[in-house]
């Protein structure tokens, strides 16, 4: 699990060909997988699995109760990994897909944002409401599953490179690094929003904070 601090930089590129050719009416979809014949669908405090063999057609086949918001999913088998914000990690059976059954929680030490599965690792991506904005030093903290090589580095929003603050083999278990808010030569970076990139193995995010002077 790869635990980080603030929140998360999004991109996206919109296609214009695209055609309708089913849809499921009962929103909101905050998070959304697929698995096969089945999408796996969270929308507020709950979890809706839908038939999607036809896609013209969507039916639900089953529903679980949530202790939290869902935020995101992942699909890995029978198991659903939901990433349920105040309430960390939980990890649900759906191999009968009518009667779906939490068989785990994880309590993460933020909220659970973000997952990914990989192979038998589920990385977990945390972070608190909004900004956080810090002077004059702010602590990223993570968490590794397996020993990786960690690369973590800022940027300015033009995509300059300001500093980077790790670049080696680390073990398992869980780092923290800090920012003094300095660039590669020393000096004071200006007050604003940046980013950082971390990358450890398989994993990889790019997410913003603001220094303030």
């Amino acid at each position: 699990m790869i635990f980080l601090g603030v929140s998360l930089s999004v991109q996206a590129q919109i296609s214009q060909n695209v055609t309708l050719i089913g849809r499921w009416p009962d929103g909101p979809c905050e998070a959304v997988a697929v698995n096969g014949t089945y999408a796996y669908i969270g929308k507020g405090g709950s979890l809706d699995i839908v038939d999607v063999s036809i896609p013209e057609n969507p039916k639900r086949t089953g529903n679980l109760i949530t202790p939290g918001f869902v935020a995101d999913l992942a699909v890995q088998g029978d198991l659903v990994f939901i990433a349920n914000r105040n309430r960390g990690l939980r990890i649900t059976n759906v191999s009968d897909p009518t009667a779906p059954v939490e068989k785990g929680a994880f309590k993460t030490p933020g909220g659970a944002r973000e997952v990914l599965v990989s192979d038998s690792q589920a990385y977990i991506l945390t972070w608190s409401d909004g900004l956080n904005p810090f002077n004059p030093e702010t602590l990223i903290r993570f968490n590794l599953p397996k020993p990786a090589h960690v690369k973590l580095t800022i940027y300015n929003l033009l995509g300059q490179k300001i500093r980077v603050l790790l670049d080696e083999y680390k073990p398992a278990g869980f780092h923290k690094v800090s920012w003094d808010g300095r660039d590669q030569h020393g000096f004071l970076a200006p007050s604003g929003l940046y980013l950082y990139r971390i990358k450890a193995g398989e994993f990889e995010k790019t997410l913003k904070m603001i220094l303030l002077r």
